[in-house]
């Protein structure tokens, strides 16, 4: 759960983004236990294989659209490299997952939305846990955040390295989430988890 979450928000540690290290965490998980191994060849057997073959052909394309205009900015091209890392980041993920958990990356995204959400009220109320917060956020994240603190606007308070529209964006996909889990199971839990996400994001977005 703490390698998803490193993933999933992609805040930073002595200035390295926790993405990159959950994805060297997971490759070595993937290298040196012989049970992920074989994980990782059934994904190349399996649907994931053809979601493979399009996030590699979406590349060659937006390269090649670049090459045939003769232009030099490779600014999309080079975006579109994070969807590739991002893809092999969810290989990583599923070939490291319990068998009975790969069924629920629904409700484990939803936890680890509702656990950032916890996170942002605790920084609201206790400005010393937020100074410890702080630390762990990229520098432009924290001066845009501090700039909002001193119109009074309490934005910038998670533990991510996106907090605002992407992150907002973001909550409203865990919403959606939330909502699904709720009309399958009926439990009113995943209702008071909504209302948890959604009294987040108000600290998140507009």
């Amino acid at each position: 759960f703490i390698i998803f979450f490193m993933l999933l928000f992609g805040f930073q540690i002595r200035g390295i983004n926790t993405r990159y290290l959950a994805t060297a965490l997971l490759f070595i998980e993937c290298v040196l236990i012989p049970s992920y191994r074989k994980q990782i060849g059934l994904l190349f057997k399996s649907p994931f294989k053809e979601v493979t073959k399009c996030v590699i052909l979406f590349n060659v394309v937006t390269f090649l659209i670049t090459f045939i205009h003769i232009k030099g900015d490779l600014s999309m091209f080079i975006g579109t490299i994070r969807i590739v890392i991002c893809w092999f980041d969810c290989m990583l993920l599923w070939a490291t997952l319990p068998c009975d958990k790969k069924q629920e990356t629904f409700k484990l995204t939803s936890i680890a939305f509702i656990a950032q959400s916890f996170i942002i009220f605790t920084a609201f109320l206790v400005p010393p846990f937020f100074e410890i917060v702080r630390q762990f956020q990229f520098d432009d994240i924290a001066e845009n955040a501090a700039r909002y603190l001193d119109h009074g606007t309490f934005r910038g308070l998670a533990l991510a390295g996106d907090q605002f529209h992407g992150l907002t964006a973001a909550y409203g996909m865990a919403a959606i989430f939330v909502i699904k889990l709720y009309i399958d199971s009926k439990k009113t839990t995943w209702i008071v988890a909504f209302f948890v996400l959604f009294m987040a994001n108000m600290f998140v977005g507009r």
